[in-house]
């Protein structure tokens, strides 16, 4: 097993807008022969948010694995028995989870593939120096109407207001770091090679062709509870980038572009100039409806999804 600091020491987390791309990106680097990584951990964003509280390595360790997908990643008994040499920190912790999860042997690169990890990505960067980030960026207006084809998340515009609004004032702060880099997208599907190259580079592994070849490994890389992340059994594809022009209302175009329109033209998406009567009000509405779509949909889909898991790991 790899030492705590041969994990820290060789990091990438790979972060976005929900719907932007990154586990397309974890699938492609994923078959790099240096490179491991596990499903989604929700590590930063969730388990080690939400149980700051907890004093004991113990008991941290155990509200770990409370958490369905983490039991879905590892061996629990062997990860507690090697969890010996791993000290109280929820950072340690983390790097022991990495290590785990990990299924092959000679892996130079430990990768992370949550992308609400990039609203703490400054502090990933702060805590684990010489780490990097790789932050993919999507049209949120695309990013929008990929929420409202599947069921995950409240589909409300507002929400993509809010997530892309944030996400874009981290990439303002951290775009000049050496350890961050960025891919648009629309630029990741049209010319993969040349991305992926570019990316490889920046983490220091060799590029190969065969990494295009993603969409053929032997496992599907996310639980069968994860179905809205399908699209990566598939080869890569461009013809999504514009569907939003014909699949949105000219409401919802006009209300992010109300918002967020600074933002996109800074990072060169074109507006449509499309207006909508009581925006703001539609706009405070839909953050009505999203909070409590969260109560009464998500929570209940987000426990139906758990107790399936739940029963499958029994088996």
């Amino acid at each position: 097993m790899k030492s705590l600091e041969c994990v820290r020491n060789n990091l990438v987390f790979i972060v976005g807008c929900s719907r932007s791309g990154t586990t397309l990106l974890k699938s492609i680097l994923n078959e790099h022969y240096d490179v491991f990584i596990p499903p989604e951990t929700f590590y930063f964003s969730n388990i080690a948010k939400n149980g700051k509280k907890i004093v004991e390595k113990n008991k941290k360790i155990e509200y770990l694995l409370s958490h369905w997908w983490i039991r879905g990643m590892i061996n629990e008994v062997n990860f507690k028995d090697s969890a010996k040499d791993v000290i109280n920190d929820w950072d340690e912790i983390y790097l022991h989870l990495l290590r785990s999860t990990s299924s092959k042997k000679n892996i130079k690169v430990f990768g992370e593939k949550t992308p609400q990890h990039i609203m703490v990505a400054d502090q990933l960067l702060e805590n684990f120096p010489g780490s990097k980030i790789i932050h993919v960026i999507r049209d949120p207006r695309a990013v929008f109407y990929s929420f409202s084809s599947i069921a995950l998340g409240t589909n409300q515009v507002s929400s993509v207001v809010d997530e892309w609004k944030g996400v874009m004032e981290m990439h303002k702060k951290l775009k000049d770091s050496t350890g961050y880099h960025y891919v648009k997208y629309e630029n990741l599907v049209s010319n993969p090679s040349r991305e992926i190259e570019s990316m490889c580079n920046f983490i220091g592994i060799k590029y190969s062709e065969v990494l295009l070849d993603y969409y053929r490994r032997s496992d599907d890389g996310y639980f069968p509870e994860q179905t809205h992340h399908e699209n990566t059994l598939k080869p890569i594809f461009n013809s999504s980038i514009d569907k939003w022009r014909e699949g949105l209302k000219n409401r919802d175009i006009a209300i992010l572009e109300l918002y967020l329109g600074e933002l996109m033209s800074e990072n060169g998406y074109n507006l449509t100039g499309a207006v909508t009567k009581f925006a703001h009000a539609k706009y405070q509405f839909s953050r009505i409806y999203d909070l409590l779509s969260k109560i009464f949909l998500r929570k209940p889909r987000q426990w139906v999804k758990k107790m399936k898991a739940m029963n499958r790991l029994k088996k």
